[in-house]
């Protein structure tokens, strides 16, 4: 399963429900709603809301995706039910990790 990788990247959940990030099946970390933190950590999977059964959602991008220092993050809703993970360096190109249900 491809996996996004933070390398000590600020980021931000920007939806109305708690974030959980997964790699293999094991969590990483959580962002509350309006929570920011620094990451360093691969994630395959977001979890959303705090049910620990809550919804799963898999990266989308065919391949591995490294988010290097210097880039800012967060996560937002998708028009279809998708979390994106939007991140660039600021002032530059955004770029978009899709996650959703497979």
């Amino acid at each position: 399963m491809p996996t996004t990788y933070f390398q000590s990247v600020p980021t931000t959940n920007t939806i109305d429900l708690s974030i959980h990030f997964y790699l293999n099946n094991k969590k990483q970390a959580t962002l509350a709603v309006n929570e920011s933190a620094t990451f360093t950590f691969g994630a395959d999977t977001i979890g959303v809301g705090s049910d620990p059964n809550n919804a799963s959602l898999y990266q989308m991008t065919g391949s591995n995706v490294t988010i290097t220092p210097g880039n800012i993050a967060y996560v937002s809703r998708g028009e279809t039910g998708q979390m994106l993970l939007q991140y660039a360096i600021p002032n530059g190109t955004q770029n978009t990790v899709i996650f959703q249900s497979s």
